[in-house]
């Protein structure tokens, strides 16, 4: 009976339907307005002018007509090739390497002219990549660099660079890129300290001096330019000078862009300096002393940079010099 009792208890009537679930508060989300977006303003346009190196050329250029030709180069290629450029001269390649590498960092849109020394620096240092290149008619032939060589007094029976230690050599100063920085990687490159190598190192001040004491006898050696050596010698001076063969080719000024230059405004702009070169355009002749501007074509810079890598140079430095 009291089992009966407890199991009616708990059963439910048949009207019942247990307790009634209450609606939960739901959300409901009112739209907000968002911040403001400050709008990307497209590199190569004149609010946000690509930002162009060019080391300032040697020579009686004055300051005024460097000045002249850069504002024209910017206004052609603003005009032709629809593409705003800032242009500064800087006095060095580590100058222009620095700005390469400090875009990295910023995304700001920057190219630079540079020697085969420059491109070598911010391509070691994966900053920049080379697109264009400048090139000069000598002699009835079109050449894209320079070829250094150096020289020794015939008498001396110098045949090869390891030869010249103990040897006397001969520069316009410390700073000539034919006489002195190149000559020196030609001696690295082939195992001679260019410091404690050669016996002692003279500075004679221009190139037709240097040229005439190793002619004399005055100065075993010295590196010198094959145009300068053109230039500046007679068939005397010649027949007392031997040329060594170990010899190379430095590229004329190199245009390298950084990653933050878009591909439209890349190609637009080298577009428009093959125009500018292939019309002769002053602008270009006055600052990067070019006939032409060509395509930097694959393989066209691969002796450079093999000679480079010779050197064992420490392209880190480029960054802070």
């Amino acid at each position: 009976m009291i089992s009966a009792l407890m199991l009616g208890a708990c059963r439910r009537g048949g009207n019942a339907t247990g307790p009634t679930l209450q609606p939960s508060f739901t959300y409901t989300p009112r739209s907000t307005l968002l911040p403001s977006l400050t709008p990307t303003i497209e590199p190569g346009s004149a609010e946000n002018p690509i930002r162009l190196f060019i080391l300032r050329p040697a020579g009686a250029a004055t300051q005024g007509s460097l000045n002249n030709a850069a504002n024209a180069l910017a206004d052609a290629l603003a005009e032709d090739a629809g593409v705003a450029v800032e242009i500064t001269l800087v006095n060095n390649d580590a100058e222009s390497v620095r700005a390469l590498c400090e875009a990295i960092i910023s995304d700001v849109p920057t190219a630079a002219w540079v020697s085969g020394l420059g491109y070598s620096a911010a391509a070691g240092l994966d900053c920049a990549f080379p697109s264009l290149q400048v090139a000069r008619e000598v002699g009835g032939d079109t050449q894209t660099g320079e070829t250094v060589q150096i020289i020794v007094n015939d008498s001396l029976g110098i045949t090869d660079i390891p030869s010249l230690e103990g040897r006397a050599f001969c520069r316009v100063d410390f700073s000539d890129l034919f006489t002195w920085i190149v000559p020196t990687l030609l001696l690295q490159s082939n195992g001679l300290d260019p410091i404690s190598g050669p016996d002692a190192v003279r500075d004679l001040g221009d190139t037709q001096t240097v040229i005439d004491d190793v002619a004399s006898g005055d100065c075993d050696a010295a590196g010198v330019s094959a145009s300068d050596f053109a230039d500046l010698t007679d068939s005397d001076t010649r027949d007392a000078i031997r040329t060594l063969n170990q010899t190379i080719a430095v590229p004329y000024a190199i245009l390298m862009y950084t990653p933050a230059v878009p591909l439209g405004q890349r190609n637009a702009l080298d577009e428009g300096l093959l125009a500018l070169g292939a019309d002769g355009a002053a602008s270009l002749g006055t600052l990067l002393n070019a006939d032409d501007v060509i395509r930097v074509e694959e393989g066209a810079l691969d002796d450079w940079t093999a000679f480079i890598g010779r050197t064992d140079l420490d392209f880190s430095q480029w960054r802070s010099s």
